[in-house]
C-alpha cells in the first residue's frame, strides 16, 4: 500500500492506498451492502424516486452497484476514470448489459442525461480548483434527480486534502450549497449517516 500524492498517480497505480482496497473488495461488495455508509441512499431513497427509468452510476469504481441497479430494473450507464478500476467496471457493467466509459470528470463531455445521476464519495476526490467543472459536468448528465454522498468528517476531508499519517491524499471539501445554488438544484432530502453526509436534489 502506497501513498501517491499526484492525482493520476493515486487513482491509476494497483499498489495506491486508494485502490488496494477496492480491488480486493470487487467481487464482494454486493454480498456486504449492509455495511455501506451510503446504503441508505440506495436501498430506501432511490426506489422511493418517481418516473425514474435510467442511472448514471458516476465513480462506479469496479461496478459495486451494478446488482443493485440491475434488481431495481435500472437503466445504467457506468462511469469511472481510474485505468486499474474501469476494466472491473466494465466486466461487471457488460455482465448486466450496461453501458459504460471511461471519462474524466474534469474534462466536458456528452453522454447524455439520465433520471438520476449517482455520484458516491466522487466529488471529494477532485481538486477544489476543478471542482466547479466537474459539477458542471454531473449537472448536464442530470434529467430529474442527483444523489451526491461525501465524507463528512471535518477531522479527515479539509480544503487542502485530508491526512493519513501525516502525508496528504486525495480527499478535499467544497462549497457544496453554493454549487447547488449555481446550477439550479433544489435539496429535497439531506441526511448524515456517521462520516457520510448525502443530498437528494432535484432540478
Amino acid at each position: 500500500m502506497t501513498l501517491y500524492h499526484d492525482y493520476a498517480d493515486y487513482w491509476n497505480k494497483p499498489d495506491s492506498v486508494g485502490l488496494e482496497w477496492q480491488i480486493e473488495m470487487a467481487d464482494k461488495w454486493q454480498y456486504r451492502i449492509g455495511e455501506w455508509k451510503d446504503a441508505r441512499w440506495v436501498n430506501v431513497v432511490i426506489p422511493s424516486l418517481k418516473e425514474v427509468k435510467s442511472i448514471v452510476d458516476v465513480g462506479a469504481g469496479s461496478g459495486r452497484f451494478f446488482p443493485l441497479w440491475n434488481k431495481l430494473g435500472l437503466k445504467a450507464v457506468g462511469i469511472e476514470w481510474s485505468d486499474v478500476l474501469y476494466p472491473l467496471m466494465q466486466k461487471n457493467a457488460e455482465k448486466y448489459g450496461f453501458g459504460h466509459h471511461r471519462l474524466d470528470l474534469r474534462v466536458p463531455f456528452n453522454i447524455g442525461k439520465f433520471d438520476i445521476v449517482f455520484a458516491s464519495q466522487v466529488l471529494l476526490h477532485i481538486e477544489p480548483s476543478s471542482v466547479d467543472e466537474a459539477f458542471d459536468n454531473l449537472q448536464n448528465l442530470c434529467g430529474k434527480y442527483m444523489i451526491l454522498i461525501v465524507w463528512y468528517d471535518p477531522d479527515k476531508v479539509r480544503h487542502e486534502g485530508n491526512y493519513y499519517d501525516g502525508i496528504t491524499v486525495n480527499s478535499f471539501s467544497h462549497p457544496y450549497p453554493d454549487l447547488f445554488d449555481k446550477y439550479g438544484f433544489k435539496v429535497i432530502e439531506s441526511d448524515v449517516v456517521g462520516s457520510v453526509r448525502g443530498w437528494v436534489l432535484k432540478r
